[in-house]
C-alpha cells in the first residue's frame, strides 16, 4: 500500500512539474531594425540582390526581399555588444519571414562569438522553426545559450534557404533573455 501512494505522489509531482515547470523569462530588446531601408544591412546581402520591397511587410513600411535561386545563407546584420548591460542567459535573433515557393526550408541562424568575433562562434541554427512552401508572416527565433554570463559579444544575424523562392525579412530583433 505504501509503494502505491508513493507512486502515485511521484506522478502527481511529475504532472505538476509539467504543468507549472516551465520557466519564466524577460526579453530585452538589445538591437531592433525596422528593414524599411538597406541601413545597416551587411553587403552579402547586396551581392544576393536583396532589395526593399514598399509593397509587402509586416508592419506596413517595406521589409527585405530576397530571391534565392539555390540553396544559400545570407547574413543581414553583424551588430556588437560592447559589454554594457548585455549579460544574459541566452542571445536570441528574432524576425519576421514571410515565404512564396519556397522549395526548401528556410529559418535563421546565428552566428555568435562571446567575447570574441563572431566568425570564431559556432552557428546556432533554428531549423526547427524553418518554414518553407508559400507561407504568411511568421516570427521566427533562434537562441543561443551563455553559461559564463559573459558580458561581451560579436554576432552575425543570418538567414538560410536550402532551396529556392522568395522570402522576405521584416521586424529583425536581437533580444537578450533572461530566464527565472
Amino acid at each position: 500500500m505504501k509503494f502505491v501512494f508513493l507512486l502515485l505522489a511521484v506522478f502527481a509531482g511529475l504532472v505538476w512539474w509539467m504543468l507549472n515547470g516551465e520557466p519564466s523569462y524577460t526579453d530585452t530588446v538589445l538591437a531592433e531594425w525596422s528593414v524599411d531601408d538597406m541601413t545597416d544591412l551587411t553587403d552579402d546581402v547586396k551581392e544576393m540582390g536583396g532589395n526593399i520591397d514598399s509593397t509587402v511587410s509586416y508592419d506596413g513600411n517595406g521589409s527585405l526581399r530576397i530571391e534565392f535561386d539555390k540553396p544559400s545563407l545570407v547574413t543581414l546584420y553583424k551588430p556588437w555588444g560592447d559589454g554594457e548591460n548585455v549579460g544574459f542567459r541566452q542571445l536570441v535573433y528574432q524576425a519576421r519571414v514571410k515565404t512564396e515557393h519556397a522549395s526548401g526550408p528556410v529559418f535563421l541562424v546565428m552566428q555568435a562569438g562571446v567575447n570574441a568575433d563572431p566568425d570564431d562562434g559556432l552557428p546556432v541554427v533554428g531549423i526547427d522553426h524553418a518554414i518553407s512552401g508559400s507561407t504568411d508572416w511568421t516570427q521566427l527565433e533562434v537562441a543561443a545559450g551563455n553559461p559564463a554570463n559573459a558580458k561581451h559579444f560579436g554576432s552575425k544575424l543570418q538567414i538560410e534557404s536550402r532551396g529556392t523562392g522568395l522570402v522576405w525579412i521584416d521586424g529583425v530583433k536581437l533580444l537578450v533573455r533572461q530566464v527565472h
